[in-house]
């Protein structure tokens, strides 16, 4: 039986490690078993770099126009900087522990994922002792955190199936209400950025959703609350089963009343418990393109999660 080292520091062999498109805290780092730092990615506004640190401060310049779409970017973390990490990985663990990457989809931020792959392969060469195993989560944001925590807890001899398994089954469910952030990202086609851009000024909402291999797609479109509706219905049709924890993020915390409004929805419906249930924050390497008002969901769907754009099956409303 394969052990996680810091889970188990006496017959563990093998270590994970993130980076900074992955939405857990550093706190749920260390709970779950993944190791507490990551490599930051930088954040600039107007091309001055920019402190995020306090998520709270960030979200409030992201909402009253200090930081304005179109004038804030991301950039992936330097090599130096994923070495410097991966050294403080190896001065601390036995050189029997195996070093696994799990990271952020290249749909989200290709520069990442392969700033890490190409310091992990160079490690390989450098400690042929150590396997160094790259994994695309082909998540995202709180996907992520919620895949890292199910593939850190497995004692299965082969990480890469189990990862395999776990993230194509991470369903990631998005709207916000103010849309300039994700039209100005990067993240949309060009159809899809011009129907945001639309949708915001008729006041609609898009439910928006993120496959395996593609970019971040549109749905649908839903006025109000409607769509909280939608994706009670959409989690009670298509959870694992009854045990099915469901992570919940916002970004602004004005936010935190629509999520709870929505997990009030799942409880009347009686399809949660408080133990199934955590709430979490839209970090802000991904917050900066998805602006305060993101409210998103993640949970292990049944089936495999939609492989692209047209590979949706739409919910079932009310």
């Amino acid at each position: 039986m394969r052990k996680n080292y810091m889970l188990d520091h006496s017959s563990g062999d093998r270590v994970f490690f993130t980076d900074g498109c992955n939405d857990l805290t550093r706190e749920e780092r260390i709970r779950y078993g993944i190791w507490p730092d990551v490599a930051p990615l930088s954040v600039t506004v107007n091309g001055e770099n920019v402190d995020y640190s306090d998520i709270d401060d960030f979200y409030d310049k992201l909402k009253d126009g200090t930081y304005a779409p179109g004038s804030i970017r991301t950039a992936c973390p330097s090599p130096e900087t994923i070495e410097h990490l991966l050294v403080d990985i190896i001065n601390n663990t036995p050189d029997y522990v195996n070093v696994y990457y799990l990271g952020a989809s290249p749909y989200i931020s290709a520069g990442t994922f392969n700033a890490h792959r190409m310091v992990m392969a160079e490690f390989a060469e450098r400690y042929p002792m150590r396997k160094f195993v790259c994994i695309d989560t082909t998540c995202a944001s709180n996907g992520t955190a919620l895949a890292s925590q199910y593939i850190a807890a497995s004692d299965a001899e082969n990480v890469e199936l189990v990862a395999e398994d776990i993230t194509k089954h991470t369903m990631h469910l998005f709207t916000q209400r103010e849309l300039s952030f994700s039209a100005k990202s990067g993240r949309y086609n060009t159809f899809e950025r011009i129907a945001l851009g639309a949708m915001e000024k008729m006041k609609i909402s898009p439910n928006m959703f993120f496959p395996r291999e593609d970019k971040l797609s549109i749905a649908g479109i839903a006025r109000g609350d409607t769509i909280l509706n939608e994706w009670v219905n959409y989690f009670v049709q298509n959870r694992v089963d009854d045990d099915t924890i469901i992570r919940i993020a916002y970004g602004h915390h004005d936010e935190e009343a629509r999520a709870r409004k929505f997990v009030d929805k799942l409880k009347n419906a009686g399809a949660i418990r408080d133990e199934q249930i955590q709430y979490a924050r839209v970090g802000s390497a991904i917050g900066a393109h998805t602006g305060p008002t993101v409210l998103s969901i993640f949970f292990r769907q049944k089936d495999d999660r939609p492989l692209s754009k047209n590979d949706y099956k739409k919910p079932v409303k009310n």
